[in-house]
């Protein structure tokens, strides 16, 4: 009786987190309209992506409360007991390829930002070197009487 009663509480928990998921990922999602378009579709690619998460996750937790809580008739279906199972397995296993597949886009993503900052930073001290060059020649031009 304590295992349904867990099995239970964990899937509602899974549920809730899902759903804590979900309502965060859109209240967070922004699009700068200043993005180039390939920016806004990586962006809108991986709202989606997060969103979809948070869906099958909670479909994994309504599953486990609902498949391991007692509320099915299992010994009477061992045929459908697996197939359910399999299907809960294949959902997860889903959810890992899907959040792997976030991860290795957010690094991504990441790595292409540090390059244009560093990028930046470069034409930035090239500008700040120009500046001074421009400022020493317009001093030997017209010397300051002291």
């Amino acid at each position: 009786m304590v295992d349904k009663w867990l099995s239970i509480v964990v899937g509602l928990a899974v549920l809730g987190a899902a759903v804590w998921l979900f309502v965060g990922q859109q209240r967070g999602f922004q699009v700068d309209p200043a993005d180039s378009d390939n920016e806004r579709r990586l962006l809108k690619s991986q709202h989606r992506r997060r969103l979809q998460v948070a869906v099958l996750l909670g479909l994994v937790g309504l599953m486990i409360a609902v498949g391991d809580g007692g509320f099915i008739p299992w010994e009477r279906h061992v045929v459908a007991f697996a197939l359910y199972w399999l299907v809960v397995i294949g959902l997860t296993l889903w959810l890992v390829l899907l959040t792997l597949a976030d991860l290795l886009i957010h690094r991504l993503m990441a790595r292409s930002a540090a390059g244009s900052l560093a990028r930046l930073e470069q034409k930035r001290a090239e500008l700040l070197a120009a500046v001074e060059r421009l400022k020493e020649h317009e001093q030997a031009r017209n010397p300051r009487p002291n």
